[in-house]
């Protein structure tokens, strides 16, 4: 999955080929045709093929036909991608609410905070640690 990401416009060709695959989840393959997608996202026919490539070559995918007419997606990106959204998710999740019932960086909703908005629980919540 992060083969993807490292790439330029990769997390773009990524929601493409997986979203073409979803809108027919009974065909075992799915078509993003290179020129398409370049033209879509900017980015070079050639620069898809090599992605496309470089995921096949890493188990992602299985191109079955020039120019991107075809592609399988394998059973390790669909997982992959499943692990994303809910390593995502978890992170959105642990990120609002933290174990002492406030939210991160130490900010208290309203009603704990007496009539502002929002009250830092201390200034050194704001602060980067290396």
């Amino acid at each position: 999955m992060l083969l993807f990401f490292h790439r330029a416009g990769g997390h773009m060709v990524l929601a493409a080929l997986l979203q073409s695959a979803l809108t027919d989840p009974d065909h075992p393959h799915t078509a993003v045709p290179y020129a398409d997608i370049g033209d879509r996202f900017g980015v070079s026919r050639t620069h898809i093929r090599q992605l496309l490539v470089a995921a096949q070559d890493a188990g992602l995918v299985n191109l079955k036909a020039r120019g991107g007419h075809r592609v399988e997606i394998l059973p390790r990106l669909w997982e992959s991608y499943d692990r994303s959204i809910a390593g995502g998710m978890f992170a959105h999740d642990w990120g609002l609410r933290g174990g002492d019932g406030t939210t991160a960086g130490g900010i208290v909703p309203f009603g704990r905070a007496g009539k502002k908005r929002y009250a830092a629980a201390s200034i050194a919540d704001f602060k980067r640690t290396p």
